[in-house]
């Protein structure tokens, strides 16, 4: 992996580049969940739309459920 902090070059241009020289940021929670994301929107300078690349630990799984139930209003 490069040093880069960022795909932008010196004139705030998007450069190409490899999905692996984005950050990888590591994610846990307990014992059952973990896996690593690289942001790649951000490390392109996006700020409008959102992709990543999920790395999930061999064992593991991906997230605790985030989603509400649905809940019926009489």
């Amino acid at each position: 992996m490069s040093a880069t902090k960022s795909a932008i070059n010196e004139e705030g241009i998007s450069e190409p580049f490899v999905a692996t020289e984005a950050p990888l940021d590591p994610f846990s929670h307990g014992e059952r969940f973990g896996s690593s994301f690289r942001h790649l929107s951000s490390f392109a300078g996006g700020t409008h739309v959102g992709a990543a690349l999920e790395e999930l630990a061999p064992g593991k799984e991906t997230n605790p459920s985030h989603h509400k139930p649905d809940v019926m209003l009489a």
